[in-house]
């Protein structure tokens, strides 16, 4: 989309902040910039100042005109109110380099640029003692105001913030701790006033901000999703539904932002893999919940000949073919299009309290612990998870459920991509949100795992070449739990071990012997699931040429070796030789402890209307 912006006026800081209060608007997200942003922000300054350069560039500013009333200090000079529509995120870091000054010892920062105070009367008291007043040069949203005045004002700051007001400290206080070692503070101050500058765009007030705030990408921090989302929903409410949604829009985005990023934090404190690393994002939360509602919205608001559910889509198509076109479709009826605005808003605040709340209970339920933690379950299954929750479904038989369709399905089970989800997207996720009962929805589970994982099947994926396989360690791993007092939730254990081969191929051996024909049929069965055990990470290392009776003797049966390991070292030891037979024998053993622990089953009704699903 192309925006015909105003001219770019070029100024200086100190031209930029002259006469202006700026205010952060509803549609815009928390604070975001991160230490890697602030960095990048100090280095470019203090770089620009040791070298001297004359005019530094730093961006560009868009802002709109308020339609809040100027504001007037103590000696009546006016302040024009604008509402940042682009390059929040660089305009509050500098006014938190401000306020580092400030604390510095720069006392004449204050006022300038981050708040004017005086007394006066009340207007229109002619006696009577004079009262306190003040400006504050920038105003954030509702979740971070209060907090940055209480960093300008030196008040303690609540302890448990939200991550974006813990970016605002965080923040502060880097700038304070370099410039505790910055010997030219004063320099670098008027450096930053007067050689430092932007290009500044302002928007007249009728201008469409928000269809301008979601086309600009000239930001530190570039537009996600789900601001994007946020923005065009803003939109909407204000385009065709006198702006009666706004307020959802932005109460329940703030929420959704505030988890997403307590949600992120979590999985990197507790090492859940998928949580922690990059392919976790705020789109992803976008695209589970459209998983989750559309189905239902698509029925609830008669969109069937428009939208199909399809839960192969991506975020990215999610935003383009669902929540735009749905919008699209509803645009001429503003009451319908107002619901689904506030239906849709209020659901993903919701569904993303139930995600938070899925991994706060991992802390003390331990089937969820093991399931995130220990088993690492797959991001498929997530939406499942995160839905039952809503529901109130998520009790120990359903987490049951949900491992057992993470590992035999979709661990076990060799699969393409994603692998397969239409008996479980569409006869159960998208379901929950119509009424579906815990019951069916259970037993809908249990029919979609029977049907792709019957028997058969994973005694055959189970009898063949596992070793390097994912799940092999999970599955090694929960045969020793039958032990009494043995954790199967600790995760340092659990990160301790790896996967050993009992025989290994540098192993010596005579053939034929063992049981083994030739060398040949000796390589066929190294892989297999009854030559594998646990072991410590650094015995695994060790041992790699050493014969089964070897290890059993030095090495299976130390005390801090798994239970498992240590009566499969004892065995050997007291037999005196590990053979094909043997190896077929534990394969047999642990496949049958997979089909007892995580067999599935069960029934119900597969109609449903119009879904895009087809499988592999």
């Amino acid at each position: 989309m192309a925006f015909n912006l105003p001219p770019a006026t070029t100024k200086d800081v100190r031209g930029l902040f002259a006469g202006k209060v700026f205010h952060i608007p509803a549609y815009q997200r928390p604070y975001a910039w991160t230490e890697e942003n602030w960095e990048a922000f100090w280095t470019d300054i203090v770089d620009g100042f040791r070298i001297g350069t004359e005019a530094h560039y730093w961006g560009t500013i868009t802002l709109q005109e308020s339609v809040l009333d100027p504001a007037k200090d103590g000696e009546r000079q006016i302040f024009d109110r604008y509402d940042v529509v682009d390059g929040q995120q660089r305009l509050t870091t500098l006014f938190l380099l401000f306020l580092a000054m400030h604390r510095g010892g720069l006392s004449s920062v204050r006022s300038v640029y981050i708040k004017k105070e005086w007394r006066e009367r009340r207007d229109g008291e002619l006696g009577g003692e004079e009262q306190p007043r003040s400006l504050y040069r920038l105003v954030l949203g509702d979740l971070n105001n209060d907090f940055l005045q209480k960093l300008v004002d030196g008040e303690n700051v609540p302890v448990g913030s939200s991550t974006s007001n813990r970016r605002l400290k965080d923040a502060l206080a880097t700038f304070c701790r370099k410039l505790s070692q910055f010997e030219e503070i004063e320099a670098l101050y008027d450096y930053v006033q007067a050689k430092t500058y932007c290009l500044e765009f302002i928007l007249p007030k009728d201008r469409d901000a928000i269809r301008t705030f979601e086309g600009l990408n000239d930001r530190g921090k570039p537009l996600t999703l789900l601001d994007k989302c946020k923005s065009h929903l803003m939109f909407c409410s204000s385009r065709f539904c006198q702006r009666q949604a706004d307020e959802d829009v932005r109460k329940s985005f703030g929420s959704i932002f505030e988890n997403y990023d307590y949600i992120k934090d979590f999985g990197k404190q507790y090492q859940i893999n998928y949580l922690a690393g990059s392919k976790f994002g705020e789109e992803e939360c976008l695209r589970f919940f459209y998983y989750y509602f559309g189905f239902s919205a698509i029925s609830r608001w008669k969109l069937t000949e428009k939208l199909a559910y399809d839960f192969k889509w991506g975020a990215e198509q999610v935003m383009e073919n669902f929540v735009k076109k749905a919008c699209a479709e509803l645009r001429h009826k503003p009451e319908e299009l107002l619901t689904f605005i506030k239906e849709f808003t209020a659901d993903f605040e919701r569904f993303m309290s139930a995600f938070r709340s899925v991994l706060d209970r991992t802390t003390s339920t331990r089937p969820l612990r093991r399931l995130f933690t220990i088993q690492q379950v797959d991001a498929v299954v997530y939406p499942l998870v995160i839905a039952m929750e809503m529901h109130r479904m998520l009790d120990e038989q359903t987490i049951g459920l949900a491992e057992t369709v993470d590992l035999l399905v979709y661990k076990i089970r060799p699969v393409r991509g994603e692998g397969p989800k239409a008996g479980l997207y569409s006869n159960v996720i998208c379901r929950l949100r119509d009424g579906m009962d815990a019951i069916k929805a259970r037993r809908e589970i249990g029919q979609f795992v029977a049907g792709l994982m019957p028997d058969s099947i994973t005694r055959t994926e189970l009898g063949g070449a596992v070793y390097g396989r994912a799940w092999v360690k999970y599955v090694l791993w929960e045969s020793e739990a039958s032990v009494e007092g043995f954790d199967d939730c600790d995760r340092i254990a659990y990160n301790n071990l790896e996967v050993d081969h009992t025989w290994a191929q540098q192993a010596p051996i005579v053939l034929p012997g063992a049981g083994f024909a030739d060398s040949e049929e000796f390589k066929q069965y190294l892989p297999r699931l009854g030559n594998l055990c646990l072991l410590a990470r650094g015995e695994n290392r060790s041992a790699q040429a050493e014969s089964p009776e070897q290890k059993a003797r030095e090495r299976y049966q130390k005390d801090d070796e798994p239970p498992g390991t240590q009566r499969l070292g004892a065995s050997i030891t007291a037999r005196g030789e590990f053979t094909k037979q043997d190896i077929e024998r534990r394969t047999k053993e642990i496949t049958d402890f997979v089909i007892l622990r995580w067999r599935g089953g069960g029934g119900g009704d597969t109609s449903m209307p119009l879904i895009n699903e087809p499988e592999e």
